[in-house]
């Protein structure tokens, strides 16, 4: 079964022929100005099939989850109060992530996902390798939005690291610590609800969210999205009949707790 397996993932996994030509330096102004870079055609169609796949027994277990009864969550965000829910299933957390939708990194430690060529992906690895440099890790998570789902409230993925300071004026100063990655299984456009960004807010206090445009982007399955953890963003709603699953890795460096989440026990 073992030797089944690796060849099943040697198989899946090509060589990526293009990692040492791509233009690193094109992503990586992109990030530093927009906040926010595209890489098409990371992921092969069969690569992206076999993610389906093995998430399909996830997304169904989660949805049967998440017709019992949630745990109420409350949370400031940029000063504002949220109220959401969360469940608990085997040591992993199951987060709404707006109505409809939700986060969770459930199961997604296994498996194909495991796999050193999913979790180090040479083009992924080469940028972040350039914006981190060293002494970060990773975890890989899905956010669902089923056909019908409503829009995600604005967030940054990160903390304000500050205890009184809710604009994001220390975070803005500090040095990048923080990026994901997001792995679309389906195209994404604005009927499905593609991410929104608010440009440049990876750079901005709360308070200058206002003179920041806003940009959504059409993703080919395949296409990967990298922004950093600073920006404003958030999912869209997904006015499609179809489920628009988007698996994401995040990379931060080790010094940040990322498991914290606020209003949850």
């Amino acid at each position: 079964m073992k030797a089944f397996t690796l060849f099943f993932l040697t198989l899946i996994f090509s060589p990526i022929n293009y990692a040492q030509d791509l233009n690193y330096n094109k992503h990586l102004n992109e990030l530093n100005n927009n906040g926010v870079t595209i890489i098409p055609q990371v992921y092969s169609q069969q690569e992206i099939e076999a993610f389906q796949i093995a998430l399909n027994p996830v997304v169904q277990k989660i949805e049967s989850l998440m017709k019992t009864p949630g745990i109420p969550r409350y949370f400031n965000n940029d000063g504002k109060k949220t109220a959401s829910y969360y469940w608990q299933i085997d040591n992993d957390l199951v987060l709404q992530a707006g109505p409809g939708r939700f986060d969770t990194r459930y199961q997604l430690n296994k498996g194909i996902f495991a796999d050193s060529h999913f979790q180090h992906n040479p083009i992924i690895e080469k940028l972040i390798q350039k914006v981190l440099h060293s002494r970060y890790t990773n975890y890989t998570g899905v956010v669902f939005a089923a056909p019908g789902s409503g829009d995600q409230y604005w967030h940054r993925d990160t903390d304000n690291i500050a205890d009184s300071d809710i604009d994001g004026t220390q975070l803005v100063r500090m040095d990048d610590f923080y990026f994901t990655v997001l792995i679309p299984l389906v195209n994404m456009n604005k009927e499905n609800g593609t991410t929104e960004f608010m440009l440049t807010t990876h750079r901005k206090t709360m308070e200058e969210y206002p003179l920041a445009k806003t940009a959504q982007f059409d993703l080919k399955a395949g296409d990967v999205i990298i922004f950093n953890g600073k920006i404003n963003h958030r999912g869209r709603a997904n006015l499609s009949q179809s489920p628009r699953p988007v698996l994401y890795n995040v990379y931060y460096k080790k010094w940040y707790n990322d498991s914290y989440r606020e209003g949850i026990n």
